[in-house]
């Protein structure tokens, strides 16, 4: 890839029920973390609630599998016993911003799914993400630009909070919207913290122990496009 780009970060599988993508995968022979939920309390004194999109991982050692799901309104029953609630914590003057943010990827996530069960995610990895998101906004491929979220991070010295660093590419077509393409959400992340992956779970009973590829089917007719945008999206020639 270029120089701004080293290798596929994650793939991301949407999926309508977790509790049976979580047993799907695990006969698969990966090992997979609880989910983690995000949950805000309804109204204040509340009990927080799940809502937006949840996610977990079958996790490699610079790369992974992630799990996703988007939380319909009054869709707690379908919460897998085993998840685990993360409550919205940030200052008063930011919340708004942060639920924003998981509104509009659990909306991304949604029209997905009503496409069809099944990838619709890929992120490829970043040395270095501001250079990455430089050379894209000189070759005008539109992007939002470059975002920091901080997520907490299980280790076995306790837990650690982590940044990651990532952009999302814009569609020129304005029907498919903000932080989607054609195929779903396409970006950039910055590498992998290789102290926190460590951290997680590397060992599947099947033997997995990398991502390497991803396969694209497009139709014939919009071939030559597809090609034309992963040559921009990645900086080298097909």
């Amino acid at each position: 890839m270029s120089h701004d780009m080293g290798r596929l970060h994650h793939v991301g599988h949407v999926v309508r029920d977790m509790g049976e993508a979580l047993d799907l995968y695990r006969r698969l022979g990966f090992t997979l973390a609880p989910p983690a939920y995000p949950a805000m309390a309804p109204s204040e004194g509340a009990a927080p609630e799940p809502f937006g999109a949840a996610n977990t991982h079958a996790d490699f050692p610079r790369t992974f599998v992630e799990l996703v799901t988007c939380v319909p309104q009054g869709g707690a029953a379908r919460v897998p016993s085993e998840a685990k609630l993360v409550p919205l914590r940030a200052p008063a003057e930011l919340l708004p911003q942060l639920v924003e943010r998981i509104s509009s990827t659990s909306a991304t996530i949604a029209a997905a799914l009503e496409r069809f069960e099944g990838l619709h995610i890929l992120m490829f990895s970043s040395p270095d993400i501001d250079v990455a998101a430089a050379r894209l906004s000189a070759a005008r491929v539109a992007h939002g630009g470059v975002n920091t979220v901080h997520r907490a991070v299980e280790t076995a010295d306790g837990t650690r909070t982590e940044s990651v660093r990532y952009l999302e590419i814009d569609s020129p077509e304005p029907a498919v919207g903000p932080g989607a393409v054609a195929e779903g959400r396409v970006g950039v992340v910055a590498d992998l913290d290789p102290l926190a992956q460590a951290a997680r779970q590397l060992d599947h009973p099947n033997g997995a122990f990398d991502l390497v590829e991803v396969v694209t089917c497009v139709a014939e007719a919009d071939l030559d496009a597809t090609e034309a945008r992963y040559q921009e999206y990645l900086g080298i020639p097909a």
